[in-house]
């Protein structure tokens, strides 16, 4: 698969987890390589599998809900399900949270992946950008302490509609 697919599969799947359009995922990508953090904190083939996982299904012509719901709830191997779960939350918060041990159908499933340490990955702020930029901003129409990229006495304007921040 050429790097260009591969960068298109990891912004389509980012939009498919966190539910925010091309802009914003676009935008962010320039700003801070959610692709290599994740690599870092589980190795390169658990994120290769989970955008070769997307890029199936997409080709299978399914919509971003229904690829969504499939890795998940219903993914080929459930650790699939963990990571995605970890890769939500950097995207909204900013801060790598290490996939952790859940039951899924029955099953209980230990987020083994690797790096596996005995202490395991605490939580970590990935970059100050990707804190700075972190989905959640747009989702609450705020932003985090100290960074606006509004004018001073904005605070004094109705905020725009929610259609701005998370299209």
């Amino acid at each position: 698969m050429a790097e260009d697919s591969v960068d298109a599969n990891f912004s389509g799947l980012s939009q498919c987890l966190t539910g925010f359009g091309p802009m914003h995922i676009t935008l962010a990508l320039q700003t801070f390589d959610y692709q290599a953090a994740m690599s870092g904190y589980v190795g390169p083939k658990w994120v290769a599998r989970l955008v070769a996982l997307y890029a199936e299904l997409k080709a299978d012509g399914l919509d971003n809900a229904v690829i969504a719901n499939k890795i998940l709830s219903d993914p080929p191997d459930p650790h699939i399900a963990l990571l995605a779960r970890s890769m939500i939350k950097l995207w909204y918060l900013g801060i790598w949270l290490q996939p952790f041990d859940r039951t899924i159908a029955g099953h209980v499933y230990r987020a083994a992946l690797p790096p596996d340490n005995a202490t395991g990955t605490p939580p970590t702020v990935v970059a100050t950008g990707a804190y700075a930029n972190a989905l959640v901003w747009n989702a609450m129409q705020a932003h985090p302490a100290g960074i606006s990229h509004d004018l001073f006495g904005s605070w004094h304007d109705q905020p725009p509609p929610l259609a701005r921040f998370i299209a």
